[in-house]
């Protein structure tokens, strides 16, 4: 859901389109009717990860995101993109485990920009023609 509405934020902004409604289940047929596309997000994988070994090691929040835009009524695929996305904060684990906001606040930032990503590649897809 995070990166579904920092996602649908972005694309907002950019004034390109005129309706955008995000679901967090896959369409009805009912829903299906008068949109031109579906944009399908997923994140097949997020959370800490190790960046630097040592002492002591060193942490990141991550996501691995994916989006697929699907024209209405065919089910072609027209574009696709994938994105990981790492913080450029680096912190002890001890830093994540002892602090439970900080860690939700970190992991939320990492899946904003990763939606925000996203919305600006299918932007720059649209505008080249792609």
């Amino acid at each position: 859901e995070v990166v579904a509405a920092a996602f649908a934020s972005t694309l907002r902004a950019s004034g390109e389109y005129d309706e955008i409604s995000t679901l967090t289940a896959e369409p009805t047929s009912d829903d299906r009717r008068g949109v031109d596309a579906i944009v399908r997000l997923a994140v097949p994988a997020w959370g800490l990860v190790r960046v630097r070994q040592g002492e002591p090691d060193l942490h990141s929040a991550f996501a691995d995101v994916r989006a697929e835009v699907v024209v209405r009524g065919t089910g072609v695929v027209v574009w696709e993109r994938s994105e990981d996305v790492t913080d450029l904060e680096r912190v002890p684990l001890a830093t994540f485990t002892a602090d439970r906001k900080f860690t939700r606040q970190q992991l939320i930032d990492v899946l904003e920009r990763a939606g925000q990503r996203l919305a600006s590649e299918l932007l720059y897809a649209r505008s080249a023609g792609q």
